[in-house]
């Protein structure tokens, strides 16, 4: 029988009566086919399973590692217009990999970024660049909008003969906001 644990119960062939003589909770079953012991996710051999899977993992890479350079060392002894061919298929491959992947490159390139900020400088510089990113970021997209609207409100001076060029419709002095040294415009 299936319990809701996916374990199989035990059986005995003839249930007895409960006595003292014959409590199991005591004592320790040996391991039959229908239910072996249950091993533990968090113990030593479950460490070591995964160092074997890891180590498994390495091996296939250094293999494969190998095996290309095998592959290019063969190509250097081939007719250019080989190298030529097999330079041009590698590049579509890559290209298609980076296309496909790209957006995990960048968060890996992040995370990998952020982690080494974080051992330069420690968790608190680290929290407080996070916050001021954030901040910047708000700021910058405040005052995006700002001078899209100012843009949009004042097209009509090119209408009338009243260019006032680019510069001087996106100048901070006309809009406000924040300056380069962070302080804000009165």
């Amino acid at each position: 029988m299936a319990m809701a644990t996916g374990q199989l119960r035990r059986m005995s062939p003839s249930p007895a009566p409960f006595t003292a003589a014959n409590d199991s909770s005591s004592t320790i079953l040996p391991p039959t086919a229908f239910a072996p012991p249950m091993k533990s996710r968090f113990n030593a051999a479950w460490e070591t399973e995964y160092h074997i899977l890891l180590q498994r993992h390495l091996d296939r890479n250094e293999k494969a590692r190998l095996r290309m350079a095998r592959r290019r060392a063969a190509l250097k002894t081939r007719e250019p217009d080989v190298v030529v061919a097999a330079a041009e298929r590698e590049r579509q491959y890559q290209a298609r990999y980076r296309s496909r992947n790209r957006a995990l490159l960048r968060l890996l390139d992040y995370n990998r970024r952020l982690n080494t900020y974080e051992s330069i400088h420690g968790h608190d510089a680290l929290q407080d660049y996070l916050k001021g990113k954030q901040e910047r970021r708000r700021n910058a997209q405040a005052k995006r909008r700002a001078k899209e609207e100012y843009v949009s409100d004042h097209e009509d001076f090119e209408d009338y003969g009243c260019n006032l060029g680019e510069d001087e419709l996106m100048d901070d002095d006309l809009i406000g906001g924040e300056d380069d040294d962070g302080s804000e415009d009165s």
